[in-house]
């Protein structure tokens, strides 16, 4: 027994021992573990241990708790609150401080009940507060230091000698803000350590622009005493509408323009500033937006603008005060000044004055006014007229978006292909530079001062304005470019081009924003006159949209690099390029000669000539600009050489390998812009070409100067562009004769202009009709029906795609008889579609239409006859696009099962089941027939009624037979409704009363509270009378579900059921 007994116990502890080994070993070693890997871990709110069972913290080496002394937990807790003071300290820092997880039940009562035993035995002492944690809100237990206020003394003697008032806030008191959606604010000794901090930076400052500065600076304060905490936004915003409030500061919201947007931003003045218009805060504002610009930042967060930093610093040669700077434009200047200017116009169009409470407030009165005009004084105060005004103010709309789109396509303004874009810029920048030798009295600074902002130039129409040149051309309003002193006459600055540029030859070359009213520029356009007016002497809202539209900026920038790959414009060096960043300041270079290479001769390729223009093959053309004609005379004379040289032929590879990326960086305009500059003094007549000699006319193959399609006009509107087509075929037709002596190999047709306005075009000469389009020989080899000689050894572009059915003759014939250029269906056309569809469904249930697309092509044409210049192609599209849509799809089952329910129609199913058709012509022939049962079953004629085709006396007598009448319809004679009619009883006030009271909560359901309690006084009978009217009349509608439709819904709409 002893022995049995034995080794029943050792079986006993092997099998624990084994237990032990697999299941509690792991535990017990991960719990042993624990001090290994987590011996300096911080445990947040949220962390979680392995023993969620346990309310103590794990033992952590290195780390002080109550639980290693003999000390009460009470006690430790007092002593935490008061090292913390008037911070706080949440109950998870207690915890840890005891060695409690709060985090778990468990621990986090035994944490709770310590906490509020020293709380009640400490009233005086300890206190609580709420504080948001991000999304959540937690209490603070703090030190009630305000009973002990000689600690607060130098805080309060301090705010004294900054404010010289006494500290109207006390230890402990709450300030609301209400109207600023901002929570409390808690005076503690950290919020008076922060107002004294406002108070000593307004008092050094007197303006601080931005609450991003405010925060830095109060932030880089308290941390170099070594506080551990960071002042988030809300905070400074707090302590600043307390000290608002009591008037120590002031704070205005208005808006700064920087780099022609917009920026929202808060100023921060001294209390003795009552005003935002304040000289103060003006020269504030110009003075952090320069130095923002001196950094290289962007207002008003103050991010770098590029993240590679400079190697060597900018020159401070403009460091300079934007109140020092002398705009006097009667002396000489230079080009260093003229940055300068641009620096004062800078901030004088930064910022207007205005604080947006004011405007608003402004607004506000303007609406009250009119709201009160229409109401008279002895209006009582139940005034139905009134109650509407104060409830249709309610109503506030959104404001109008800015629109980024642009006037392009059929909204075009007259916007020309790039050849013709250049052609119109280099011209005007000509006249701009050259146009007059003394440009003193007519100097664009005179006309459009640099240093003022764009709002306060004048405004003059065609009367007001100067004439400079005397006739009726887009120069005749145009100033002109004084020359810098120290350097070469040519030099201009971008902006005061564009504010010389006429607003005629503005649309031709740039994009009109979709903020200006289509309507309102095309009355400057149309007019012959008016529309040769300068940009600067625009209204001010085309004007400010024009001038700070970086796009047009970048747009009108891209021409001159045109220009300058091909020698004739060069780029001058930034000063700055932390102040100057924007295209708008680039100073820019016209060239006074240019040279043209005759490549006429050359063989067929696709970009590049052949042979190159440096192997001397071509003859050279030297040009001088001099005056207008002689742009004109080599901007034609290009054209020649571009429409006689032979490429655009794909019959071989380009020569250069990196054609694609050159190409690629002129369409984009993204080349480094190193390659056109030039220093203002090393200037010549002369500006070589930095790229490649292998294209048209000795420019780069990669500017696609020959491509023809660079070159055509465009005539639309034609109001707007006549003058220009007219003005182009005037100087063409001057310089023809010499240019066609100069062409080598000239092509006939070089000058035609049968692209041009159909107004040049005299329309007499048309023959036939002219809503008729002919099918012309290019129409018939495009789809391949010409006869083809038999030894063609290439495939066409055609042939190559087999899948893709070609047109037959009555395709042809029906494309060349159709009038628009996209099928338009009607419904009647629509609903035959369908028809067709429904029955090839009905004879075989699948949706796509099996048969040959000819067949429904040719049942169309047959059974509406306005559709027979719509193509197989169109009509199969229009059927596709039609079964799309829900309630098409529910009507052609409709007309499915009503197929079903004729015997005709089934026997005609069961023989196509029964007996195959697989011949085409036999299947084709026996669902014509079919379709033609099912419209004759579908829609019988009437044989009760005579034919449209009998005379009228006969269709008399068949009335006079059946003793019918055929009369107008009769009008009532009081056609409007009750609730417009003048109320003459108690029951009919009612009725209109809820009726307006009904449309005002249905057509206003956001602002209708008044409404809906007026409606709730009203009568169920009399609510129910007027929805019964409403419905009839068909105003009001009850919203259903279609049924009927839901069952037929699109596959896309469909879920999966798992």
């Amino acid at each position: 027994m002893g022995e049995e007994g034995s080794s029943a116990e050792d079986a006993t502890v092997e099998t624990d021992a084994s237990f032990s080994e697999e299941t509690v070993a792991e535990p017990v070693r991960r719990k042993r573990e624990a001090p290994e890997f987590m011996p300096n871990e911080k445990y947040g709110a949220f962390s979680f241990k392995n023993d969620n069972t346990s309310g103590y913290m794990p033992y952590v080496p290195g780390r002080w708790t109550a639980q290693s002394l003999y000390r009460l937990p009470a006690d430790v807790i007092l002593n935490t609150i008061r090292k913390n003071g008037t911070e706080g300290i949440g109950r998870y820092e207690l915890g840890q401080v005891l060695g409690y997880d709060s985090t778990v039940k468990t621990g986090g009562r035994r944490v709770t009940n310590h906490i509020v035993n020293v709380t009640n035995d400490h009233p005086d002492h300890i206190g609580q507060f709420q504080k948001m944690n991000g999304k959540v809100r937690t209490i603070r237990y703090y030190w009630k230091e305000s009973d002990q206020p000689e600690k607060f003394e130098e805080l309060l003697q301090e705010f004294e000698r900054l404010s010289g008032r006494k500290c109207p806030f006390q230890v402990g008191d709450v300030i609301k803000f209400p109207e600023k959606k901002l929570n409390t604010l808690r005076i503690s000794d950290v919020t008076l350590k922060r107002l004294n901090m406002l108070l000593s930076m307004v008092n050094e400052h007197r303006v601080i622009v931005t609450i991003n500065r405010v925060v830095k600076m109060i932030g880089d304060a308290e941390a170099a005493v070594g506080y551990k905490f960071q002042i988030d936004k809300k905070s400074a915003l707090k302590c600043l509408y307390a000290l608002k409030s009591k008037g120590f500061i002031s704070v205005w919201d208005t808006t700064v323009r920087s780099e022609n947007l917009d920026y929202q931003i808060q100023v921060v003045g001294h209390g003795t500033i009552e005003k935002v218009d304040d000289p103060e805060v003006f020269n504030a504002i110009g003075a952090i937006l320069d130095a923002y610009h001196k950094e290289g930042r962007v207002f008003p967060h103050g991010q770098f603008r590029t993240f590679k930093k400079l190697e060597k610093p900018d020159v401070s040669e403009f460091d300079q005060k934007v109140e020092d700077i002398d705009d006097d434009m009667t002396k000489p200047r230079t080009i260093k000044d003229r940055y300068h200017f641009f620096r004062v116009q800078t901030v004088r169009n930064s910022w207007k004055g205005k604080n947006l409470a004011d405007v608003e407030g402004e607004l506000l009165d303007e609406t009250a006014k009119e709201g009160v005009e229409d109401v008279s004084l002895d209006d009582t105060e139940e005034n139905p007229n009134q109650a509407m005004v104060d409830l249709f103010s309610k109503n506030t709309s959104s404001p109008q978006k800015r629109s980024t789109l642009y006037y392009f396509g059929r909204e075009s303004l007259g916007y020309q292909p790039k050849a013709i874009r250049l052609l119109i810029i280099h011209e005007m920048v000509h006249h701009f530079l050259y146009g007059s030798e003394n440009a003193d009295d007519s100097s664009v600074f005179n006309i459009f001062p640099p240093t003022r902002d764009f709002e306060s130039w004048p405004v003059k129409d065609e009367y007001s304005a100067d004439v400079f040149v005397d006739e009726d051309s887009p120069y005749r309003f145009m100033p002109f470019q004084p020359k810098y002193d120290g350097v070469e006459r040519g030099w201009f600055m971008m902006q005061d081009f564009l504010a010389a540029m006429p607003l005629s030859v503005f649309v031709l070359t740039n994009f009109v924003p979709k903020t200006i009213s289509r309507s309102y520029i095309l009355s400057f356009l149309e007019h012959p006159i008016r529309r040769h007016l300068c940009i600067g002497y625009l209204p001010t809202d085309i004007r400010n949209t024009l001038m700070k539209d970086k796009k047009i900026h970048r747009q009108l920038e891209h021409i001159f690099l045109f220009l300058g790959a091909m020698g004739l414009t060069a780029i001058g060096p930034n000063p700055s390029t932390r102040r100057f960043p924007g295209c708008i300041t680039s100073m820019l270079y016209l060239a006074r000669r240019a040279e043209l290479f005759d490549t006429s001769n050359s063989a067929k390729g696709y970009a590049c000539v052949d042979p190159p223009v440096d192997s001397g093959t071509y003859p050279k053309y030297e040009y001088e600009f001099h005056t207008r004609n002689d742009v004109n005379l080599y901007w034609h004379h290009l054209r020649a050489i571009v429409q006689s040289t032979p490429l655009s032929h794909r019959v071989a590879e380009c020569g250069d390998p990196k054609f694609a990326a050159r190409h690629k960086q002129y369409s984009v305009g993204v080349f480094d812009k190193k390659l056109l500059e030039i220093e203002h003094e090393q200037v010549s007549d002369k500006l070589a070409p930095f790229t490649l000699h292998d294209g048209v006319a000795g420019f780069d193959s990669a500017l696609f100067l020959h491509l023809k399609r660079h070159w055509d006009l465009l005539t639309v509107p034609h109001a707007a562009v006549h003058w220009f087509v007219r003005h182009f075929r005037r100087c063409s037709d001057l310089v023809r004769t010499s240019i066609e002596s100069k062409v080598q190999v000239l092509q006939k047709d070089w000058n035609s202009f049968v692209r041009l306005s159909l107004t040049e075009v005299d329309p007499g000469s048309r023959m036939g009709n002219v809503l008729k389009v002919e099918c012309p020989t290019k129409v018939l080899k495009k789809f391949n029906c010409l006869n083809k000689p038999a030894n063609l050894a290439k495939k066409t572009a055609i042939d190559k795609n087999p899948k893709k059915r070609k047109p037959d003759i009555v395709d042809l014939v029906s494309a060349s008889s159709r009038v628009s250029v996209r099928c338009r269906f009607s419904p009647k056309e629509r609903d035959q579609l369908i028809m067709i569809r429904a029955v090839g469904f009905f004879l075989n249930p699948v949706y796509r239409f099996w048969l040959d697309p000819t067949v429904l092509r040719d049942l169309m044409h047959e059974f509406v006859p306005e559709s027979r210049n719509k193509t197989v192609q169109s009509l199969m599209a229009c059927g596709v696009r039609e079964l799309v849509r829900t309630n098409r799809l529910a009507y052609l089952q409709r007309v499915v099962r009503n197929l079903s329910t004729f015997p005709e129609m089934r026997r005609l199913r069961a023989e196509l089941c029964s007996a195959p058709v697989s011949q085409t012509e036999s299947k084709t022939d026996f669902f014509k027939y079919a379709f033609r049962t099912a419209m004759k079953l579908l829609f019988v004629d009437n044989d009760r009624i005579p034919h449209t085709s009998i005379s009228d006396d006969s269709f008399k007598e068949f009335l006079s037979k059946v003793d019918v009448s055929v009369t107008k319809e009769t009008t009532m004679s009081n056609s409007s409704p009750l609730r417009s009619q003048k109320p003459q009883t108690a029951e009919h006030i009612q009725h209109c009363v809820t009726s307006n009271v009904l449309l005002s909560v249905l057509i206003h359901s956001r602002n209708g509270e008044f409404a809906e309690k007026v409606l709730e006084q009203v009568p169920p009978s009399v609510l129910q009378a007027v929805l019964q009217a409403l419905k009839t009349d068909g105003l009001v509608a009850r919203s259903r579900i279609a049924e009927a439709a839901s069952e037929f819904t699109n596959k896309n709409l469909a879920t999966l059921s798992y």
